[in-house]
C-alpha cells in the first residue's frame, strides 16, 4: 500500500521559472517539475522524480526563459507512482499540455532502529537513530523527524536497522489504574490542581477516567504527562 502524504486543497498553481537553451530535455523538465510539487505542496523532504515513458525534447525557439506549471496531481497527494498534469510555457506563450506518469522518491530524516527492539522496550536514542529513507517506497506508515517518541513504547518485535511505522509502537502506559493522579483544571485561563485516581491506564493524548479521592465523583480527563491528566472547561 503506497504511502500518502496529504496535499492541502488545490491553490493556484506554482509557476517556476528555468533557463534553457532552445530545447527542453528530460532532467531539465523533472528538476522544474520537482521544484514545483516541492513549493506548491510544502514537501519538507528531497523529492526525486523519473518519467515512466521517455521524454521527448521540446523545442523553445528564441527564448532562453520558461515556465512550467503543474495543474494535475492525485488529491490525495504524492505516492511512489502517479500522473502529473503540467503545461510549458515560452515567450509568454503556451508550448503544449503533457500528462505524464512518474516514479517518486521522497527522501527524509525517519526513525530507524540501531538493534533489534524486543516489546515493551521504550523508544529512545539508544534504540532508534534517525536517517535517511525513501518514505515513499517504504510501504509503511514512515516515523519522520517530526515524530515525538517519548511516550511511546515497543508493540511487536522489531528487527535491527528497520524503518520504524505506527504499527511497531503503542502508546507507553504513563498513566496506571489504581494510581494517585494529579488532575489539572483549566477554567477561563486558571489553573487548579486536585488529586484523584485513575480507573484505567493510559498514554499521552488518551481520554480516561478518574475517580475525585475527596468528592469520590467520576469524571474524564485527558493524559498529558507521567501521573497527569487535565481537564478543560
Amino acid at each position: 500500500q503506497p504511502i500518502l502524504h496529504s496535499a492541502p486543497e488545490p491553490a493556484a498553481p506554482a509557476v517556476v521559472t528555468s533557463v534553457a537553451g532552445s530545447q527542453l530535455g528530460e532532467e531539465q523538465v523533472l528538476d522544474a517539475l520537482q521544484r514545483e510539487l516541492t513549493v506548491s505542496l510544502g514537501l519538507r523532504g528531497d523529492l526525486k522524480l523519473k518519467f515512466v515513458e521517455p521524454w521527448t525534447p521540446v523545442d523553445i525557439k528564441n527564448a532562453k526563459n520558461w515556465n512550467i506549471v503543474v495543474d494535475g496531481i492525485p488529491k490525495s497527494g504524492l505516492s511512489a507512482s502517479f500522473p502529473v498534469h503540467f503545461s510549458l510555457e515560452s515567450a509568454g506563450k503556451k508550448i503544449g499540455v503533457w500528462e505524464m506518469h512518474v516514479k517518486a522518491q521522497m527522501i527524509e530524516p525517519a526513525w530507524v532502529s540501531i538493534r533489534k527492539l524486543e516489546r515493551g522496550e521504550s523508544i529512545n536514542p539508544a534504540v532508534a537513530a534517525l536517517k535517511e529513507v525513501d518514505v515513499l517506497n517504504a510501504n509503511k506508515q514512515v516515523l519522520t523527524a517530526n515524530e515525538k517518541l517519548d511516550y511511546y513504547e515497543v508493540a511487536q518485535p522489531v528487527a535491527a536497522d528497520q524503518i520504524l511505522s505506527r504499527a511497531d509502537l503503542t502508546l507507553r502506559r504513563i498513566v496506571r489504574r489504581g494510581k494517585v493522579v494529579d488532575v489539572v483544571v483549566n477554567e477561563g485561563g486558571i489553573n487548579i490542581t486536585m488529586k484523584a485516581m485513575a480507573l484505567a491506564d493510559g498514554g499521552v493524548g488518551e481520554t480516561i477516567v478518574v475517580r475525585n479521592i475527596d468528592s469520590k465523583k467520576d469524571f474524564q480527563a485527558q493524559v498529558v504527562g507521567s501521573n497527569t491528566v487535565q481537564v478543560k472547561f
